[in-house]
């Protein structure tokens, strides 16, 4: 899944979502490691996105 793609995925997916939502769960999604998902949302946290992690 491209850049993008997976922006828009993660965003969507944790909006949706009432319970935390993991980061292997969101790497299997969208076929990426799950180092790639820690490194698409630091970028959505630079964007501006208020992301809650552990």
């Amino acid at each position: 899944m491209e850049r993008s793609s997976r922006y828009k995925h993660i965003l969507e997916t944790l909006e949706a979502s009432t319970v935390p939502v993991k980061g292997q769960t969101l790497a299997a999604e969208t076929g990426v490691s799950r180092q790639m998902i820690v490194k698409d949302v630091d970028e959505l946290r630079e964007r501006g996105y208020r992301i809650v992690s552990t």
